[in-house]
């Protein structure tokens, strides 16, 4: 029982983890090349903000990697940092709190 109650909420993680990464995926295909066209290329970070929203969506599900993905673009300002800044991994289970 246990792991079908695991298995349902796994799945049900992953319609919320799609639709962010399709949102993503549109805006990496069609508004990110006319923002680069009319702006150039401004990324203060690497990897860029929206790669860095996939792969947290990825790791850390689609709830925590926006949250984590909107401290990532808080951060992207003059007075802010720039560099590499990668996503954290996810701590092993049985670790933290």
């Amino acid at each position: 029982m246990a792991g079908g109650l695991r298995h349902g909420t796994r799945l049900a993680g992953a319609v919320p983890r799609a639709l962010a990464l399709g949102a993503l995926w549109s805006y990496r295909r069609f508004l990110s090349p006319l923002i680069v066209a009319l702006f150039g290329n401004a990324c203060r970070f690497q990897p860029s903000c929206s790669a860095y929203a996939a792969e947290a969506i990825r790791e850390h599900g689609a709830l925590k990697g926006i949250v984590m993905a909107g401290a990532r673009l808080a951060r992207c300002h003059p007075m802010g940092g720039h560099g590499y800044d990668p996503v954290p991994k996810r701590a092993p289970a049985g670790h933290g709190s």
